[in-house]
């Protein structure tokens, strides 16, 4: 997803979220850092954020990766992060 799309999907949970109801998952950055192109992995180390955004959307190699300190003191700021597992999800290289 976009930036723009993730602030406003992470709005729509705030909203509906119960306290204590959601964990959400990541790409684990070690997976995917390898992969980024020059520029992105410069997006990704200044801001935090790398998006491949020369597709469309929801297409295949639309990609967005994302710090872990990113989305604690910007995407999730509204949420208490209880924990952060890095690629602890099972059978994939995704973030709890």
């Amino acid at each position: 997803m976009s930036e723009e799309t993730c602030k406003q999907w992470v709005a729509e949970l705030f909203r509906i979220v119960r306290p204590g109801g959601i964990f959400v998952t990541t790409m684990n950055d070690d997976s995917l850092i390898g992969k980024m192109l020059p520029d992105e992995l410069r997006a990704y180390q200044t801001t935090g954020v790398a998006v491949r955004d020369k597709v469309q959307q929801g297409k295949t190699m639309f990609a967005a990766c994302h710090l872990p300190n990113y989305l604690r003191t910007g995407l999730f700021k509204q949420f208490e992060v209880l924990e952060h597992a890095p690629a602890s999800f099972p059978f994939t290289a995704q973030d709890c």
